[in-house]
């Protein structure tokens, strides 16, 4: 049996995994700051929708969640734009673009904001 087959065999089992510190549990936090391990950081519990970043799964992923997940990964002068902006303001947008999970985010020019999973394609 795989390595990764049988982790998901203990997880389907209810094997309990190592839980993670308080501090880790209860907010966002960088891979490469967590010290866990590879396996730890892989596991089921943990959502990996952010490069480099987790955040507990058991806890609702709201759109200022994402935003605050994603500011810990984005420069100092970057902003939450676009869409994204408008619904932290609560501006009313077409439903398609309220269901979007992409957080758009700026920077000034000439420098390129960085792209994670979950960005919208460039068009």
């Amino acid at each position: 049996m795989t390595a990764a087959r049988d982790r998901r065999v203990r997880e389907a089992e209810g094997v309990e995994r190592t839980p993670l510190p308080p501090a880790l549990a209860a907010a966002p936090f960088s891979v490469a700051g967590s010290g866990l391990s590879r396996n730890r950081l892989r596991a089921a519990d943990l959502d990996r929708s952010i490069y480099g970043m987790r955040v507990n799964a058991n806890q609702p992923l709201d759109l200022v969640a994402r935003c605050r997940t994603i500011a810990l990964r984005i420069r100092d002068d970057a902003i939450v734009s676009h869409a994204t902006a408008a619904m932290l303001w609560g501006a009313p947008l077409p439903p398609h673009v309220e269901r979007e999970r992409a957080v758009h985010v700026s920077v000034p020019a000439p420098e390129s904001a960085l792209r994670m999973f979950g960005d919208p394609p460039k068009r």
